[in-house]
Order: C-alpha cells, then sequence, then structure tokens
C-alpha cells in the first residue's frame, strides 16, 4: 500500500492536491504491469514546513509514548496549539492523536498533512503509533521501522532512533 497524491483545478481555477490509498496488486497470469486499486480517500493535501526531530528519547518512555512525543513535537514545530491532552489545532486543521483523526473543523472533512517525506494521516499514524515488528532479522525490523516512521512523516535524529529501535527490540525480546 502506498499514498498517492492527485492535483484537481476547482471551478474558481485553484489547483488543489489529494491523497488517496491504493493497494497495488500483481496479476497472476499476465506479464502486465500491476493492476492499482484505490482503497480509500484520505483527504485534502495540506503541506507543512520540512522539520528535524529532536532527540526525544527518555528512557521511561514506551515506544508508543516515545512516538506520540515526536508526533507531538512535530506539529508545535509547525504551528499547532494544544487545546487538550491529545488535540491540536492551527486554523481550520485539528489533529486528534488519541483517535488518530485529521479534520477540518468548518467542513467536518478529512485532511492530509505532508511534512518531511511523509502523510499524517490515520493510515500513517496508526503504523508508526501501534508499530509491531515484522518477523524476520534485526536489520529487517529497523528498516521497517524506518520506512513506517518515514511514511508518518516523522524523521528523527540517529540517536532518537537508535533509541527507539532498541526499545522495540527489548520489547521483542520478552515475548
Amino acid at each position: 500500500m502506498y499514498i498517492r497524491t492527485k492535483i484537481r483545478k476547482n471551478v474558481s481555477g485553484q489547483t488543489r492536491k489529494y491523497a488517496y490509498l491504493v493497494l497495488s496488486k500483481r496479476r497472476k497470469r499476465s506479464k502486465r504491469h500491476p493492476k492499482q486499486k484505490v482503497s480509500s480517500y484520505l483527504g485534502r493535501v495540506i503541506e507543512l514546513n520540512n522539520h528535524q526531530q529532536s532527540t526525544i528519547n527518555n528512557p521511561k518512555q514506551s515506544a508508543k509514548e516515545t512516538i506520540e512525543a515526536m508526533l507531538e513535537e512535530l506539529l508545535l514545530a509547525n504551528g499547532f496549539a494544544k487545546a487538550e491532552k491529545d488535540i491540536f489545532l492551527r486554523g481550520d486543521i485539528r489533529v486528534n492523536l488519541l483517535n488518530l483523526v485529521i479534520k477540518s473543523v468548518k467542513t467536518g472533512q478529512k485532511l492530509c498533512l505532508q511534512v518531511n517525506e511523509g502523510f499524517i494521516v490515520r493510515h500513517t499514524m496508526r503504523q508508526a503509533v501501534r508499530y509491531e515488528a515484522p518477523s524476520g532479522t534485526e536489520k529487517d525490523v529497523g528498516q521497517d521501522l524506518a520506512k513506517k516512521l518515514l511514511a508518518a512523516g516523522l524523521k528523527p535524529q540517529k540517536e532518537a532512533f537508535l533509541g527507539l529501535y532498541y526499545k522495540i527490540s527489548k520489547e521483542l525480546h520478552r515475548k
């Protein structure tokens, strides 16, 4: 699965970017290209400033809490204000980290925040916050974690990523 963006012109001549979650399937008996199918509509894309994450690495926090802190820091760095415990507001945009929902306050429509190399939407936030390591080598786990974080727009510094990776590997060895 990946996120595809499309640019559309509206009646007034403005161009807007929209995001879709796309599933790619290989055809069994055909040598033609894979077939893509739109799985879900993610919303209008709003571009945020690129931001390098600081080294959030609290050893007392779990991996989930660390990723949530990274998301919170990214939102605050992009002009969002903390309205409640897990709710952030910026103009018409409301981000709920508890329910993993991003919506427009005025219209109630879904929104997609593009930052760094990824998108902050329900799908990518869920994959990052509720991360489940794949079975395989430690290298596979590290690469998968990096992909999930980058897909969610998170770009942690090296020390923060390694601290998060060690927390996840400790959790894996406990099971």
